[in-house]
């Protein structure tokens, strides 16, 4: 049989490049012949390929490092308020905040119970006792009158709801916000002087009872 000679180059085996050529020497096999040395990487581009991972490396440092300081920073403002176990403190809404929103629902509750939206009001009085109940909680040496002074009123708006009783109503709601007066007079607040709200602020909302 005729020799045939059979080139096989640029073999890749674990990352090194080998050049072999094969010499058919019979039909039962194949004998290896002048088997050529692997091909290396130059050091200068090796000493690269380590500098980059290197400046990689660096560079991951430098991202993670402001994170990691960030994230363990135990040096914020200090608020007073609720601790949790790993005594991490949550934030803790002031007075005035939720005395903001108090009156944010007193009027709520005064146009949904003057439309008749009663359903509306009855839902404006709890979020208003949730308002009162948060004070408590979170600031109960300064709203230790709070449910003792508005008690009454509250029951008083809370039957007339109940009753769709649009006059007992407006007599209820009055008695609430003389309440909220003496409450403010008696912790030194009195010149902060709550009235019956005149216009509607939330031209967004529509008190009116939807058919």
């Amino acid at each position: 049989m005729d020799d045939r000679t059979y080139a096989l180059t640029d073999h890749i085996y674990k990352n090194k490049v080998l050049s072999f050529e094969y010499k058919l020497e019979s039909t039962f096999g194949l004998v290896p012949i002048n088997i050529a040395k692997p091909k290396v990487d130059s050091k200068e581009k090796i000493k690269k390929m380590i500098k980059e991972f290197v400046g990689a490396l660096f560079l991951s440092a430098l991202l993670i490092t402001p994170i990691i300081s960030f994230a363990g920073d135990s040096s914020g403002p200090v608020t007073e308020g609720v601790h949790l176990p790993n005594n991490e403190s949550i934030y803790t809404p002031g007075l005035g905040e939720i005395m903001t929103l108090t009156q944010m629902r007193h009027a709520k509750l005064w146009f949904a119970g003057k439309a008749g939206n009663w359903k509306l009001a009855d839902y404006e009085l709890y979020e208003l006792k949730e308002g009162f109940d948060n004070a408590i909680k979170f600031h109960p040496n300064r709203s230790k009158l709070l449910l003792k002074i508005t008690t009454t009123s509250l029951e008083q708006l809370k039957a007339a709801i109940f009753a769709k009783n649009s006059t007992k109503f407006k007599k209820a709601f009055e008695a609430l916000t003389n309440s909220c007066n003496a409450c403010h007079k008696a912790t030194n607040f009195g010149f902060n002087v709550v009235i019956i709200p005149a216009t509607n602020p939330y031209t967004n909302q529509n008190f009116e009872i939807r058919h």
